[in-house]
């Protein structure tokens, strides 16, 4: 588990953050294409309480990979369904990845702007909002990043499940639809054991790093 009570300030928003801009993505990317559930269902706005999901917000803060409340869609306004589908919950995905590298760069001038405060002695209020800036900053690019990759995990609720089923033959999609449940239970458990952290930490890291 991966809890630090003293980052909770930072670690809380960030999260909140990052699963508002990946929900509202998927539910941009399927209104324009002619879906009206997400606007009806209130999930087409920046407002972070309609898209948390509290089992995955605190998954996310244990252990960093978590989900956000799924945005409900429908394929039949779509005029591929494949297409859209692909476009839908790639759109969430690729979302999550460029706020995750631009959090990461207002990290790295935040840590050249505090060595600056520093050099130059600035009042200690300065330092004190330089340096929380920076942290919030690298907080919210890792969740943001954890997201993204995370949810290219072929189980529901996350983004990669929808990926997959748009590329499956219809008795492979409905095979894969029927063990739902099971499949959700077994990433549970891989990201409760650390199996999850184990595949996909080197991978975020070196996005991060990036």
């Amino acid at each position: 588990m991966n809890i630090n009570i003293m980052a909770l300030p930072y670690q809380i928003p960030a999260i909140f953050i990052a699963m508002t801009i990946h929900e509202y993505a998927k539910a941009l990317a399927s209104a324009r294409q002619g879906d009206n559930l997400p606007r009806a269902n209130g999930r087409l706005t920046l407002n972070p309480l309609k898209h948390a999901e509290p089992i995955g917000f605190l998954f996310m803060l244990a252990f960093h990979y978590g989900w956000a409340k799924p945005v409900e869609t429908s394929t039949a306004f779509y005029r591929d369904w494949k297409k859209g589908t692909l476009m839908t919950y790639g759109a969430a995905v690729l979302s999550s990845l460029i706020a995750g590298l631009a959090f990461g760069f207002g990290y790295r001038a935040g840590t050249l702007g505090y060595e600056m405060a520093l050099a130059r002695e600035a009042g200690s209020v300065v330092i004190w909002i330089v340096r929380a800036a920076t942290i919030f900053s690298m907080y919210t690019a890792k969740y943001n990043v954890y997201l993204a990759l995370g949810n290219l995990l072929p189980v529901p609720p996350m983004a990669g499940a929808k990926l997959l089923s748009a590329l499956l033959s219809a008795n492979r999609r409905l095979w894969f639809a029927r063990y739902e449940k099971v499949f959700q239970i077994i990433m549970v458990v891989l990201i409760i054991a650390g199996v999850t952290g184990l595949i996909l930490d080197p991978v975020c890291s070196a996005v991060l790093g990036f």
